[in-house]
């Protein structure tokens, strides 16, 4: 399976939130979705305040868990700072990797359990600086005898250790398959803020995306023409282009919809801007989706070039009776199954076909 989670934060607002990720507080403080310190000119960022918190859930039985985000601080973070905390399970976390600033020089630190769990590793980041954005990875084997964590703050290795105890493998749910990420800001004072965006969730798992990947940016794009295929789905005010590609999920105000079993339609998209001598580690199909009427239904992603088209019908897009937005992922080309190119996504079709085999 390997990428499992990728969130650019730029294609949907505040009140979507939870359409994409698991859970959240809420209250004054945040979560946010806001342009107002973006990473990249015309990108928006998740805000958290004092003790905001956002959470994702994902399914995978791998005991290894990589996770990369990038992260800002507006003012200088407390001791227990940025967290994010790893759980495998809905209440206890395995583990926690702390950012803070307020020292001199600055800290990242790993803990078993939550913040006030066992000690494990402290390494000094000189380079955290705020009003900076940063990016952060780390990469935890959860075992009981035998854990390993690696720490990367904007691609340099800060600390490597094996042979941990302290991830508690008696927490974490191998069986249900579950894990969770969530950010977490412990702010000092309650004028302060972070930011976070290009968030990923790996597993370790499959042959691409299951290590480092680097700071990465995730760029949203959107669909701008219909493809080959328009004319199964309806559209709901003026034409299939125009009620799809919404900066963000706008409900019922228009749409796209499908009634009969295998109707496709598929999309151009916008190019691609990648910068100089990036690779493309991926391509994130993001729809908001439900079903309008009672009974089994999903849709499958698919990826058509002039010479082919191939469905992923393995792992399908279920419909639910309210909107979600949900992701399918192409690590590589389907087509040429070698790594995506700028051409090779500028110049196929993004669509889906409406299933209703159970």
């Amino acid at each position: 399976m390997a990428l499992l989670f990728a969130d650019g934060c730029s294609h949907y607002a505040t009140d979507d939130i939870l359409k994409k990720w698991t859970g959240m507080v809420t209250g004054t403080y945040g979560p946010f979705i806001t342009a107002a310190a973006p990473r990249r000119p015309g990108t928006s960022s998740i805000k958290l305040g004092y003790n905001a918190w956002i959470d994702k859930s994902v399914n995978t039985a791998s005991r290894t868990i990589i996770f990369g985000a990038a992260f800002y601080f507006q003012y200088p973070a407390s001791n227990d700072g940025l967290q994010f905390r790893v759980y495998g399970d809905s209440t206890t976390p395995q583990c926690t990797v702390s950012i803070n600033t307020l020292d001199s020089p600055g800290s990242i630190q790993l803990w078993g359990g939550n913040y006030s769990g066992p000690y494990i590793i402290a390494t000094q980041a000189d380079a955290i600086q705020i009003n900076t954005w940063h990016y952060i990875e780390a990469k935890l084997y959860i075992h009981d005898t035998n854990g390993t964590a690696s720490i990367r703050l904007d691609g340099e290795p800060l600390s490597e250790i094996t042979g941990l105890t302290g991830l508690n493998l008696a927490r974490y749910d191998l069986i249900n398959g579950y894990s969770r990420l969530r950010a977490w800001y412990a702010a000092s004072s309650t004028s302060y803020y972070c930011y976070i965006q290009d968030i990923v969730i790996m597993d370790g798992t499959g042959s691409s995306c299951n290590d480092f990947i680097g700071s990465v940016r995730i760029d949203t794009v959107y669909p701008e023409s219909v493809g080959d295929y328009n004319s199964d789905w309806d559209y709901s005010t003026t034409s299939l282009e125009d009620d799809i590609d919404d900066l963000q999920p706008d409900g019922d105000t228009s749409y796209i919809t499908a009634t009969a079993n295998g109707d496709r339609v598929s999309f151009n998209y916008q190019d691609i801007e990648p910068p100089a001598n990036a690779s493309i580690v991926g391509v994130v199909l993001n729809v908001a989706t439900k079903k309008a009427t009672a009974g089994y239904s999903k849709i499958v992603p698919f990826y058509r070039t002039a010479a082919d088209e191939n469905f992923d019908s393995s792992t399908p897009i279920y419909l639910a009776d309210s909107y979600t937005i949900e992701q399918h992922f192409w690590p590589i080309c389907p087509y040429s199954v070698l790594p995506w190119s700028e051409g090779l996504v500028e110049n196929g079709q993004f669509g889906v076909i409406y299933d209703t085999t159970t």
